[in-house]
């Protein structure tokens, strides 16, 4: 399975990347790169760098640049860094048995490792596998819903800014660990910022109803659910949790004002 986003926020990607420039293939990496790129060629120093340079314009009288093109698949071009950190589920300095157990790392972002968690544990016992994302029985995202509170409002339609609703947890079962969770990672602060995203749905749900949507399928021969997941975000309807970024509280949040079904 790839892993696109933190484990424990869903806010934050965590991936690799090459630091170089985007390049076609690898004949055009050797036409345009720059010289720091063509040092990260194994076998390419300061010298076998310039040649290149000064050689790439006439790319067939080049025996280097010949060598390089028939062999590019013998190349390592790998420079990868990372873009998260690994996590030690379990405290390793409380138990240095695990320490380096393949099962107690969690890719995260650099927020929910260093700057929230750090050493804090919310795994108490090993009954509470409900909590690790290595679990099999890891369950947040079923246990627990993102959810909206109204001032005082009949319906979701009078809801006009941000400030008309409360954004909120709902807890299925295991409340107390949950809040725990929730709390070491600071999510309620983290997904209050971003309440413009679920104004933004309660906009669209208004505009578009299933009716207008039917109505634009028939215009321009796509179907609805097409439509609908051209206007309010495919994560919706298709994306697993971990593959885009804040896909879960865009879920719940679409469930809880009736945008898609509970069982989407």
């Amino acid at each position: 399975m790839t892993i696109k986003t933190c484990y424990f926020c869903n806010i934050d990607f965590v991936n690799s990347f090459n630091d170089r420039d985007d390049y076609h293939d690898f004949l055009d990496f050797i036409k345009r790169a720059k010289k720091e790129d063509l040092l990260k060629l194994k076998g390419i120093g300061d010298v076998k760098a310039d040649k290149i340079i000064a050689e790439r314009n006439n790319l067939n009288n080049s025996q280097l640049i010949q060598f390089l093109i028939s062999n590019n698949s013998s190349i390592n071009l790998e420079d990868k860094y990372s873009h998260f950190t690994l996590d030690h589920v379990i405290d390793k300095g409380s138990h240095p048995l695990i320490a380096l157990s393949l099962y107690n790392f969690v890719p995260s972002c650099y927020s929910c490792n260093s700057k929230f968690k750090g050493s804090k544990q919310f795994i108490d016992n090993d009954l509470m596998g409900y909590l690790s994302p290595t679990s099999e029985n890891f369950s947040f995202n079923n246990d627990v819903k993102f959810k909206l509170y109204f001032h005082n409002k009949k319906d979701i339609s009078t809801i006009k800014n941000k400030d008309d609703y409360i954004l909120d947890f709902h807890y299925f079962k295991n409340k107390n660990e949950y809040e725990k969770y929730i709390d070491i990672f600071k999510l309620k602060g983290r997904y209050i910022f971003h309440k413009d995203e679920v104004m933004n749905l309660i906009d669209k749900k208004e505009r578009y109803s299933q009716s207008q949507v039917d109505e634009i399928s028939n215009i321009v021969n796509i179907s609805s659910q097409q439509i609908k997941k051209d206007i309010f975000g495919k994560e919706l309807f298709e994306c697993n949790i971990e593959d885009v970024s804040m896909t879960k509280f865009k879920k719940d949040i679409a469930k809880d004002i009736k945008l898609i079904n509970e069982s989407s």
